[in-house]
Protein backbone atom coordinates (compact mmCIF):
# COMPACT_ATOMS: atom_id res chain seq x y z
CA UNK A 1 0.00 0.00 0.00
CA UNK A 2 1.19 3.64 -1.03
CA UNK A 3 2.33 5.69 2.05
CA UNK A 4 0.29 8.32 0.12
CA UNK A 5 -2.80 6.61 0.56
CA UNK A 6 -2.72 5.75 4.20
CA UNK A 7 -1.37 9.47 4.86
CA UNK A 8 -4.62 10.69 2.47
CA UNK A 9 -6.87 7.71 4.66
CA UNK A 10 -5.42 9.54 8.20
CA UNK A 11 -5.96 13.02 7.38
CA UNK A 12 -9.41 11.84 6.17
CA UNK A 13 -10.36 10.24 9.26
CA UNK A 14 -8.79 13.49 11.27
CA UNK A 15 -11.67 15.30 10.20
CA UNK A 16 -13.91 13.70 12.33
CA UNK A 17 -12.27 12.26 15.08
CA UNK A 18 -9.27 13.48 17.49
CA UNK A 19 -7.92 10.25 18.40
CA UNK A 20 -6.42 7.42 16.18
CA UNK A 21 -5.04 3.78 17.29
CA UNK A 22 -3.21 2.60 15.22
CA UNK A 23 -2.38 -1.31 16.02
CA UNK A 24 0.08 -2.76 13.35
CA UNK A 25 0.61 -6.79 14.34
CA UNK A 26 2.77 -7.28 11.79
CA UNK A 27 5.01 -3.83 12.48
CA UNK A 28 5.46 -3.39 9.08
CA UNK A 29 5.08 0.45 8.78
CA UNK A 30 7.13 0.94 12.17
CA UNK A 31 10.33 2.77 10.44
CA UNK A 32 8.00 4.68 7.98
CA UNK A 33 5.47 5.81 11.27
CA UNK A 34 8.86 7.66 12.64
CA UNK A 35 9.16 10.01 9.89
CA UNK A 36 5.67 10.83 9.11
CA UNK A 37 4.45 14.07 9.63
CA UNK A 38 1.16 15.37 9.53
CA UNK A 39 0.15 18.87 9.75
CA UNK A 40 -1.48 19.48 13.15
CA UNK A 41 -1.39 15.70 14.85
CA UNK A 42 1.25 14.49 17.31
CA UNK A 43 1.94 11.08 16.80
CA UNK A 44 3.20 8.77 19.43
CA UNK A 45 4.18 5.77 19.43
CA UNK A 46 3.05 3.35 22.29
CA UNK A 47 5.78 0.70 22.47
CA UNK A 48 7.53 3.98 23.73
CA UNK A 49 5.86 5.79 25.80
CA UNK A 50 4.69 4.49 28.78
CA UNK A 51 0.72 4.95 28.98
CA UNK A 52 0.56 7.32 32.15
CA UNK A 53 2.17 9.62 30.26
CA UNK A 54 -0.12 9.43 27.13
CA UNK A 55 -2.97 10.02 29.16
CA UNK A 56 -1.10 13.08 31.10
CA UNK A 57 -0.16 14.46 27.29
CA UNK A 58 -3.55 14.06 26.22
CA UNK A 59 -5.50 15.51 29.40
CA UNK A 60 -2.98 18.91 28.66
CA UNK A 61 -3.93 19.25 25.58
CA UNK A 62 -7.29 18.56 24.74
CA UNK A 63 -8.07 20.42 21.35
CA UNK A 64 -4.44 18.47 20.32
CA UNK A 65 -5.62 15.60 17.23
CA UNK A 66 -3.14 12.30 18.23
CA UNK A 67 -2.20 9.44 16.37
CA UNK A 68 -1.13 6.39 18.30
CA UNK A 69 0.95 4.07 16.69
CA UNK A 70 1.87 0.53 18.14
CA UNK A 71 3.77 -2.28 16.27
CA UNK A 72 1.96 -4.96 17.86
CA UNK A 73 -1.77 -6.13 18.17
CA UNK A 74 -4.68 -4.38 19.90
CA UNK A 75 -4.23 -5.60 23.56
CA UNK A 76 -7.77 -7.04 25.11
CA UNK A 77 -9.45 -4.16 27.21
CA UNK A 78 -8.34 -5.80 30.86
CA UNK A 79 -4.32 -5.28 29.50
CA UNK A 80 -5.12 -1.84 27.38
CA UNK A 81 -3.93 0.82 29.98
CA UNK A 82 -5.48 3.33 27.58
CA UNK A 83 -8.97 1.87 26.91
CA UNK A 84 -10.92 5.14 28.38
CA UNK A 85 -8.68 6.72 25.13
CA UNK A 86 -9.59 4.26 23.02
CA UNK A 87 -13.36 4.47 23.72
CA UNK A 88 -13.35 8.59 23.05
CA UNK A 89 -11.03 7.93 19.45
CA UNK A 90 -11.05 5.56 16.64
CA UNK A 91 -9.03 2.37 15.27
CA UNK A 92 -7.19 2.85 12.23
CA UNK A 93 -5.63 0.05 9.74
CA UNK A 94 -3.30 0.11 6.83
CA UNK A 95 -3.54 -3.41 5.62
CA UNK A 96 -4.72 -3.48 2.56
CA UNK A 97 -8.12 -5.83 3.67
CA UNK A 98 -8.67 -3.62 5.69
CA UNK A 99 -8.51 0.01 3.35
CA UNK A 100 -10.69 -2.53 1.13
CA UNK A 101 -13.30 -2.61 3.30
CA UNK A 102 -13.02 1.15 3.69
CA UNK A 103 -13.28 1.34 0.46
CA UNK A 104 -16.48 -0.84 -0.07
CA UNK A 105 -17.85 1.08 2.33
CA UNK A 106 -18.40 -2.20 4.78
CA UNK A 107 -18.25 -0.78 8.62
CA UNK A 108 -17.48 -4.74 10.18
CA UNK A 109 -14.15 -5.53 10.58
CA UNK A 110 -14.75 -8.94 11.16
CA UNK A 111 -14.82 -9.73 7.21
CA UNK A 112 -10.89 -9.30 6.78
CA UNK A 113 -9.99 -12.88 6.78
CA UNK A 114 -13.26 -13.33 4.54
CA UNK A 115 -11.74 -10.72 2.05
CA UNK A 116 -8.12 -12.24 2.45
CA UNK A 117 -9.53 -15.08 1.00
CA UNK A 118 -10.84 -13.72 -1.77
CA UNK A 119 -7.53 -12.24 -2.57
CA UNK A 120 -7.40 -13.51 -5.95
CA UNK A 121 -10.94 -12.11 -6.72
CA UNK A 122 -10.19 -9.00 -5.19
CA UNK A 123 -6.99 -8.00 -7.57
CA UNK A 124 -8.86 -7.04 -10.63
CA UNK A 125 -9.85 -3.64 -9.89
CA UNK A 126 -12.57 -3.21 -12.37
CA UNK A 127 -14.41 -6.41 -10.39
CA UNK A 128 -13.80 -4.33 -7.23
CA UNK A 129 -15.68 -1.47 -9.01
CA UNK A 130 -18.72 -3.29 -9.86
CA UNK A 131 -18.81 -5.06 -6.74
CA UNK A 132 -18.71 -1.66 -4.83
CA UNK A 133 -21.54 -0.96 -6.73
CA UNK A 134 -23.68 -3.54 -5.22
CA UNK A 135 -22.62 -3.83 -1.28
CA UNK A 136 -24.06 -1.83 1.49
CA UNK A 137 -22.96 -1.50 4.50
CA UNK A 138 -24.31 -4.05 6.58
CA UNK A 139 -23.29 -6.64 4.36
CA UNK A 140 -22.21 -10.03 5.57
CA UNK A 141 -19.83 -12.68 4.20
CA UNK A 142 -22.55 -14.58 2.71
CA UNK A 143 -24.03 -11.35 0.88
CA UNK A 144 -20.66 -10.27 0.33
CA UNK A 145 -19.98 -13.72 -1.39
CA UNK A 146 -23.35 -13.49 -3.50
CA UNK A 147 -22.45 -10.02 -4.78
CA UNK A 148 -19.23 -11.31 -6.04
CA UNK A 149 -20.80 -14.10 -7.90
CA UNK A 150 -23.02 -11.35 -9.38
CA UNK A 151 -19.94 -9.48 -10.26
CA UNK A 152 -18.28 -12.46 -11.91
CA UNK A 153 -21.86 -13.65 -14.02
CA UNK A 154 -22.30 -10.40 -14.69
CA UNK A 155 -26.23 -9.71 -13.56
Amino acid sequence: MSHQRIIDALEAQFVAHQLLFWDDPEGEFSAWVDGLSLEGVQVLRLDRTPSLQVKLDVERSPGTRWLFYRPAAEPGPSKDWLLDLRLRGRAFRADSNSMLLDDLGLTSQALRPHLKARNKFLRAKDRVEKLRRLVTPGDDAEALDRKMLAVLVRS
